[in-house]
C-alpha cells in the first residue's frame, strides 16, 4: 500500500511539473527590433530572438510568421500559442515595420512600401535565425508573397524545410473584387484616413463597443484600434497599393523550385482574388499541395485553432520530392 501511494505521488507530482514546464514554454515575449534602421515588433512563444536555442547541439526547429498587411502581430497570438504547445518549439512573428508605435517613440520618417517590407524579412531571417535551423515559414496574404521573395534568397532556401501559405496573395489582385473596389477608391484614402481618425479619438469604450458592433472580436479590438491611428494606416495603406501593382503576376519559377516544400490553403469566395486562382495553380502544378477551405481569409477572427490544426498536420507530414 505505501509502495502504491508513493508511485501515485511521483505521477501526480510529474503530471504538475509537465504542466509547469508547458505553461513556462507558452510564455510570450514581445519587443521592438531595430531592423534596418526601423523599430519593428516582434512576438514570440518560446524563446526571445537573442535567447540560445533550448536545445544545445541539436537541429533548432523555429516556426517562423509573416503576417498579413496590417501586419499587427496581436491577431495572430492564439493561433502561434497552439503550434508552440504542439511542438514546443519557438514561434515567432515579425511584424510589418511601421505598423506598430514604440513607446514614446514617434513613427519612422520614411513609409516602407510592399518591398522593403520584404527586405525587413530578408533582414530578420538573416540576423536571427541560427546557422543550423530548421525552418517552418508561415506566410498569411501578402506574407505568402513575402515568403516566395525570400525563398529567392539562397541563404533563406537552404534554411527552410517548409514553408505553408494561407490565403495567399501570390497573383492577379486587381482582378479580384476587393482589389478592383481598392484601386478605384484609392483617391478617396485622404477621407477614409479622415474617417477612421476620427473612431480612433473615440474614447476605447466606445470604439470598441462600436466595432464588437460590426462583429469584430472582443480580443483583436485593441489591434483594430491601433490600426485606426492616421501615422499607421498610411504605412498600411501604401503596401496595399503596392500589393496591387506589384502583386500580379504568379512567380511560377520560385514555386516549382521549392514545389517539394510548399502547402498552400485557399478559402472559397475570397474575394481578395479571382476565382478562378486555385483550380489554374493546380493545372500549372498538380502535384502541389493545395487544398481549398471553408474559412475567411481573416482567418485568426474566428477559427485560428482549426487552421493550426491544419498547419500542424503539414508540419508533421514527411517532405515529398517531386523534382
Amino acid at each position: 500500500m505505501q509502495t502504491l501511494i508513493i508511485i501515485i505521488f511521483q505521477e501526480s507530482f510529474l503530471s504538475l511539473f509537465k504542466q509547469v514546464v508547458k505553461v513556462s514554454f507558452s510564455k510570450m515575449q514581445e519587443g521592438f527590433v531595430d531592423i534596418n534602421n526601423v523599430p519593428t515588433l516582434v512576438t514570440t512563444y518560446g524563446r526571445w530572438i537573442t535567447d540560445k536555442p533550448e536545445k544545445n547541439g541539436t537541429e533548432e526547429t523555429i516556426i517562423l510568421i509573416i503576417p498579413a498587411n496590417n501586419g499587427s502581430t496581436g491577431f495572430y497570438r492564439p493561433f502561434m500559442k497552439i503550434l508552440h504547445m504542439k511542438y514546443n518549439c519557438p514561434v515567432w512573428i515579425v511584424a510589418n515595420s511601421g505598423h506598430d508605435i514604440p513607446p514614446g517613440k514617434d513613427m519612422p520618417e520614411k513609409i516602407l512600401g510592399l518591398k522593403e517590407q520584404t527586405r525587413q524579412k530578408v533582414t530578420f531571417f538573416e540576423n536571427y535565425i541560427p546557422e543550423d535551423a530548421k525552418v517552418h515559414l508561415i506566410g498569411h496574404s501578402v506574407g505568402c508573397h513575402m515568403v516566395l521573395e525570400m525563398l529567392k534568397v539562397p541563404q533563406i532556401e537552404r534554411k527552410v524545410n517548409k514553408a505553408h501559405l494561407l490565403f495567399p496573395l501570390i497573383e492577379r489582385l486587381q482582378e479580384g473584387k476587393k482589389g478592383m473596389s481598392l484601386k478605384k477608391n484609392e483617391k478617396y484614402q485622404f477621407l477614409l484616413i479622415f474617417v477612421l481618425w476620427l473612431f480612433y479619438i473615440l474614447p476605447e469604450i466606445i470604439s470598441g463597443s462600436l466595432l464588437k458592433a460590426f462583429k469584430i472580436p472582443g480580443k483583436d479590438v485593441p489591434f483594430i484600434l491601433s490600426t485606426f491611428n492616421p501615422k499607421v494606416l498610411k504605412q498600411v495603406l501604401l503596401v496595399a497599393s503596392d500589393e496591387l501593382e506589384q502583386v500580379n503576376k504568379r512567380d511560377n519559377d520560385v514555386i516549382k523550385k521549392n514545389i517539394n516544400k510548399l502547402r498552400m490553403l485557399y478559402a472559397e469566395g475570397d474575394g481578395w482574388l479571382p476565382s478562378t486562382c486555385y483550380d489554374d495553380l493546380l493545372k500549372d502544378f498538380p502535384k502541389l499541395k493545395a487544398d481549398m477551405s471553408h474559412f475567411e481569409h481573416a482567418f485568426y477572427m474566428k477559427s485560428s485553432h482549426e487552421v493550426a490544426e491544419i498547419v500542424s498536420k503539414w508540419i508533421s507530414e514527411p517532405v515529398p520530392r517531386y523534382y
